[in-house]
């Protein structure tokens, strides 16, 4: 479950989101709202890696630039380590009707995109967060529902998106998801997204590497193999 956070109670001026099994820094929201003030800005993100059920880093999340995020965001789900990231001020949050119930899986990046076109974002290039990524994702285990909304997703903001000349980028999206049934060893999943993205992106290669992860769908594979030199935060120690 998604637990909020408020500077000086849940009434309070600032309101942060933590999914549940994810960890935060003991100084991310000071470091936070610090820079939000300084900036004048409504909202802050900070730096983020994805950790595996161990705490073991795997990789890093890209990490957008404050002044470009809002376009961003237009495209692709940009804000790195989902909602456990992303403190804001209640006054604005509450004024754009908070997190859209519609969306089960994107409800993250809609309020996002709300965000950034409502006021400025301040950014903090510090690792303060670790999102825990596992096997029980909703996007991995039910991703037609993940295409679905992103469908929905683009449809709301469609106006917005033709002002400034920007698609989502469905492609990303769809190896995303396959690459998230991949982490969780369904391979028979993984090659259907990727087949879906071979038709509807019109990407023949995609249609190929359908084809390879099906055949392996029945083979027994290797587990995978986090990937290596991830800086691990010092803080991390702490929910050893």
């Amino acid at each position: 479950g998604r637990q909020e956070h408020g500077r000086r109670g849940r009434r309070g001026e600032w309101v942060a989101f933590l999914d549940d099994d994810d960890a935060w820094s003991p100084h991310k929201l000071a470091l936070q709202i610090a820079a939000a003030e300084r900036d004048g800005s409504a909202w802050v993100y900070a730096g983020a890696i994805a950790v595996d059920d161990a705490g073991a880093p795997l990789y890093e999340y890209y990490f957008p630039d404050p002044q470009h995020v809002a376009g961003q965001l237009l495209e692709a789900a940009v804000v790195p380590g989902g909602a456990s990231n992303v403190a804001v001020r209640t006054d604005v949050v509450r004024s754009l009707g908070g997190f859209d119930e519609r969306f089960r899986h994107l409800e993250d990046w809609d309020l996002w995109i709300r965000l950034a076109w409502a006021g400025t974002a301040a950014a903090v290039p510090e690792t303060l967060v670790a999102y825990l990524e596992h096997g029980a994702g909703k996007s991995l285990t039910r991703p037609g529902e993940a295409f679905a909304e992103l469908e929905a997703l683009e449809r709301k903001h469609r106006a917005l998106r033709a002002e400034h000349g920007v698609d989502v980028d469905r492609l990303g999206f769809a190896h995303y998801v396959a690459w998230l049934q991949l982490r969780g060893r369904r391979h028979a999943s993984a090659a259907r997204v990727y087949l879906r993205s071979a038709i509807r992106n019109r990407r023949p290669q995609d249609a190929l590497i359908a084809a390879r992860f099906a055949a392996r769908a029945v083979l027994p594979l290797r587990r995978p193999i986090p990937e290596a030199g991830v800086p691990r935060p010092a803080w991390l120690d702490l929910y050893r």
